[in-house]
């Protein structure tokens, strides 16, 4: 199939986990974190990174004993029907989770940088990207991820340095929160935010090897787990608790209060640009990804014909909900309660599968 070219490196992958993971930093995940688990939200991404590492070598044991991605893995150890199944899952949570994101992103634009266009133009710009990204194909959209790579990460660094004479230590106290038991269940509420770790697993015939999978995970999700978590810290030390669970766009505001003198000002422009550019390339390799399950479910020769199909119906299904605050809530309850299905269940339901195989190749 013409959609799964040559065999991408560490790069590649690490984007492939890196830019989906992060993009929530740049909605309302601190705001929410912030709200449930008060001064010990920094832990969460932390928390995330260690069960989504487990999850990450129970994967990288079902395709040892099988041969190629994670559909013909699952083809081998659950049978063509559940195979089907499963792979109709991963492509309605990528779906949803893109549409969401275009949604989040396009509401975001109108809020900080343009509130004089219309809803649908913004949307529109979100879209057109993802169809001119996606249309490039995956190596082109790996590239240009790791292009911004550096940058975002620069990006983020220098806003928390510049903000260092506004850090209150007190803040952050207690270190707890509310309660350990409130930490883990809000923990829970949020863990499917790392469900892009299977997408190195999902597209595993592209990549050279299983050390190259691991890699691209560890590194991909252990930086994105490392800013957002020094970035929870540097929003409570500032605002605190009480005022940091009311901003709409956590991110957004402690940029716009970096102040160098009286002729650099209003760098959240900049970071604006930066974090639209993580959207755009999220929200393509999501539908990339479902796209690419849509090829192996179907047996397609190429993706192309679906691209501007898919994406017309994304963006018309996300301009669905009345207002944000709707699209946030649901967003929430699909990191609780759907894609968790997809990055704890299956997996686990896999491994089984092939320890009991395995089991049974010895016996």
């Amino acid at each position: 199939m013409s959609y799964q070219p040559g065999k991408m490196g560490l790069a590649g992958g690490m984007v492939f986990v890196f830019i989906p993971t992060l993009a929530p930093l740049f909605l309302s995940l601190s705001a929410i974190s912030a709200d449930r688990m008060a001064t010990a939200t920094w832990m969460t991404p932390l928390m995330h990174f260690v069960t989504s590492v487990t999850i990450l070598y129970l994967l990288l044991y079902v395709l040892k004993h099988t041969a190629g991605d994670l559909y013909a893995a699952s083809q081998v150890l659950l049978g063509i029907t559940l195979t089907r199944l499963v792979a109709l899952y991963y492509i309605g949570a990528f779906f949803l989770d893109a549409g969401l994101l275009i949604r989040q992103f396009a509401e975001n634009t109108l809020l900080t940088s343009l509130p004089q266009i219309d809803f649908e133009l913004a949307t529109a710009l979100y879209t057109t990207m993802a169809v001119f990204l996606v249309y490039l194909g995956i190596e082109a959209l790996a590239r240009s991820a790791y292009i911004v790579f550096p940058f975002i990460i620069f990006g983020i660094v220098f806003v928390l340095i510049m903000l260092w004479p506004l850090y209150q230590p007190l803040y952050l106290t207690p270190w707890n929160g509310r309660g350990v038991s409130t930490l883990l269940s809000g923990a829970y509420k949020v863990s499917g935010i790392d469900l892009a770790i299977t997408i190195p697993v999902i597209m595993a015939s592209s990549f050279q090897n299983r050390r190259t999978i691991k890699h691209s995970v560890l590194y991909g999700l252990g930086i994105s787990a490392f800013l957002k978590s020094i970035t929870l810290v540097a929003g409570i030390a500032v605002y605190g608790v009480m005022t940091g669970r009311e901003k709409v766009l956590p991110f957004y505001e402690v940029a716009r209060l970096i102040y160098i003198n009286r002729f650099v000002q209003h760098l959240e422009a900049f970071f604006i640009v930066l974090w639209s550019i993580v959207g755009m390339l999220a929200i393509a390799l999501e539908i990339y990804v479902g796209l690419y399950l849509l090829g192996r479910l179907f047996d397609l020769p190429t993706l192309r014909p679906l691209i501007i199909p898919v994406v017309l119906v994304l963006a018309e299904l996300s301009m669905l909900p009345g207002d944000l605050a709707s699209v946030i809530f649901f967003h929430g309850q699909a990191e609780a309660y759907i894609y968790t299905i997809g990055l704890f269940a299956i997996p686990v339901v896999l491994f089984l599968a092939a320890s009991y195989r395995v089991w049974r190749q010895k016996a």
